[in-house]
C-alpha cells in the first residue's frame, strides 16, 4: 500500500514539473558568405531586420535587431529566437561595393535549423567624361555619346543614357557610378559642317577609383 502511494506521489511530482516548464522556443540561424567575383569579402556589414506583429498590431516598417560584420573569411552567422514575424530582411553592404538586400517571408525560414544565404557584392567605381568642343565650326555642331556596356541601376548611375550636346562652346563633364574592375565601351558621333563621323573607345574603371576620359572633338 505504501509503495503504491509513493509511486502516485512521484507521478504527481513529475507531472507538476513538466507542466511548469515553458515550451522550448523556436530558434532561427541565418548564415552565409559575402563575396565578389574574385574572392570573399571580410568586414562587410550585415543587418537583420524584422516586420512583426506585436500586441496584435502589424508593423509596416522593418526594425533592425542585429548588426555584425563578416569575418576574415567573409562568413557571417546569427542565431536568434524567432519573432512573431511577417517578414525578415537581410541588408549587406561592403566598402566600395554595391549593397544587396533580401526580403524573406517568415515561413521561408526553417526553425531550429541553419538557413544559408550567400551574397555576391559587385565592386563600385566612378567614371568622369570631360567633354570639350576643341575645333568648333558653328552653333550647329552636334555631339551624341553613350556608354554602351551594361550598366548598374542606382541613383548615381547614368545607365546607357544617350547625351546630346549641341553648339560651338561645349565645355562640360559628367560623373557617374559604375561597376568596378570593368572596362566600359564608349561611342560617340560628331556632326560638324554637315559631315558626320563615328568614334569609339574604352574606359578602364578600377574598384574604388575614378577613371577620367577626355572627349575632345
Amino acid at each position: 500500500m505504501r509503495t503504491s502511494i509513493s509511486v502516485t506521489i512521484l507521478i504527481l511530482l513529475f507531472s507538476t514539473f513538466y507542466s511548469c516548464k515553458k515550451p522550448s522556443s523556436a530558434r532561427i540561424t541565418i548564415e552565409g558568405t559575402i563575396s565578389d567575383a574574385s574572392s570573399t569579402i571580410p568586414d562587410a556589414e550585415i543587418q537583420l531586420a524584422v516586420k512583426e506583429i506585436s500586441s496584435g498590431t502589424y508593423s509596416n516598417n522593418f526594425v533592425v535587431f542585429h548588426t555584425a560584420n563578416s569575418n576574415a573569411s567573409g562568413h557571417y552567422s546569427h542565431d536568434f529566437e524567432a519573432y512573431n514575424a511577417i517578414e525578415y530582411k537581410i541588408d549587406v553592404t561592403g566598402q566600395n561595393r554595391f549593397s544587396e538586400s533580401l526580403v524573406l517571408d517568415s515561413d521561408e525560414l526553417q526553425r531550429n535549423e541553419t538557413n544559408t544565404y550567400d551574397f555576391n557584392l559587385q565592386p563600385k567605381a566612378w567614371y568622369k567624361v570631360i567633354i570639350k568642343n576643341t575645333s568648333p565650326v558653328d552653333s550647329s555642331d552636334l555631339l551624341r555619346y553613350q556608354i554602351t556596356s551594361s550598366q548598374p541601376s542606382c541613383p548615381s548611375c547614368c545607365g546607357n543614357l544617350i547625351s546630346n550636346l549641341s553648339g560651338d562652346t561645349v565645355d562640360t563633364s559628367l560623373k557617374c557610378l559604375t561597376f568596378g574592375n570593368s572596362t566600359l565601351d564608349i561611342g560617340w558621333i560628331v556632326t560638324k559642317n554637315g559631315f558626320t563621323n563615328s568614334y569609339s573607345n574604352s574606359i578602364t574603371c578600377n574598384i574604388g577609383d575614378t577613371a577620367f576620359y577626355y572627349l575632345n572633338y
